[in-house]
C-alpha cells in the first residue's frame, strides 16, 4: 500500500520499501535516490518531518501520478526517484526470459535435445556413458575435408540428468525410440514385453512409460497412490 504525505509545497510517497544498503550522506541523496543507511522510508523528510496524511493506492504507478498532480503541488524528487527504480525493478522481474533455441546443423541426422537410444560400439577402451536412453547436447560438423573412415558428423550425448557420463559418438551408436535394434549384450534390447494399449510383444527398449492420474473422490493420505504407470509402444 502506498499513501501521499505532503506539506505546503511537496507530495511524498509513503510505503516505497528504501535501499538501506547505502552509507550515503544527506548532500547526495537527491542525485541518486537512494538514502542513507539509518533513514526508515525512501525519503528523510517521511521520517523527520511532520506531513499531512493523503490518499491511499494499490499501485506504485497510481500513487507516482497522483502525487505529480495532486493539490498542485510539485512531487519530491527523491520520492520520484524512488519510485521509479521500483518500477523499473518490478518490470525487469516480470518480463519473460527469452529461450535461446539451439542452432540447427544442416545435414545431420540428429540435432541437438533428441531423445535417443544409446548402443556402443565394439571399442578398445571402455565407455563412460552406459547404454541406454541418452540426451544430444551438442552436434560436431567436421566438415568435408575429414579424416579417412570417419562420419562427418558426431554427436556429444549423455544420460538425462547426469552430467558426468557425457560422451562423444556418431549415428551409427544412435538410435531413435522405437527404432531399436537387438543386440545381445543388452537385454533390454531383446527381452520383450506386452504393449499395454496394443497388446502387442515388444522389446523393453522400443517402449515408454506413460503416466495417468488416479481420480479419487476422497481425500488422498500419506503413502497412497496417485498415480498409475503403463509400459506402451513409443508410437502409442
Amino acid at each position: 500500500m502506498f499513501s501521499i504525505r505532503y506539506n505546503r509545497a511537496t507530495n511524498h510517497i509513503a510505503g516505497i520499501a528504501c535501499k538501506t544498503t547505502s552509507n550515503q550522506s544527506d548532500a547526495n541523496i537527491n542525485e541518486t535516490g537512494v538514502v542513507a543507511y539509518y533513514a526508515e522510508n525512501a525519503c528523510g523528510v517521511l521520517t523527520r518531518g511532520r506531513l499531512a496524511q493523503g490518499a491511499s493506492y494499490e499501485r506504485i504507478q497510481d500513487a507516482l501520478d497522483a502525487a505529480r498532480i495532486t493539490g498542485g503541488r510539485k512531487v519530491c524528487k527523491t520520492c520520484e526517484k524512488a519510485a521509479l527504480a521500483a518500477l523499473e525493478a518490478e518490470a525487469a522481474a516480470t518480463a519473460p526470459v527469452e529461450e535461446s533455441k539451439p542452432e540447427i546443423v544442416e545435414g545431420a541426422e540428429h540435432q541437438v535435445g533428441d531423445k535417443l537410444f544409446f548402443l556402443p560400439g565394439e571399442r578398445p577402451h571402455g565407455y563412460r556413458c552406459p547404454a541406454g536412453e541418452v540426451e544430444v547436447v551438442r552436434v560436431v560438423d567436421h566438415g568435408e575435408h575429414r579424416r579417412f573412415g570417419t562420419e562427418r558428423f558426431t554427436y556429444v550425448v549423455q544420460v538425462p540428468g547426469i552430467d558426468a557420463t557425457r560422451q562423444g559418438t556418431d549415428a551409427t551408436e544412435l538410435h531413435k525410440p522405437g527404432s531399436v535394434p537387438e543386440d545381445y549384450r543388452f537385454e533390454w534390447t531383446y527381452t520383450k514385453t506386452i504393449c499395454a494399449d496394443c497388446r502387442q510383444p515388444v522389446t523393453y527398449a522400443n517402449t515408454k512409460i506413460r503416466t495417468e492420474p488416479i481420480e479419487r473422490t476422497g481425500p488422498t493420505y500419506y503413502g497412497q497412490c496417485t498415480r498409475k504407470e503403463f509400459r506402451v509402444c513409443v508410437s502409442c
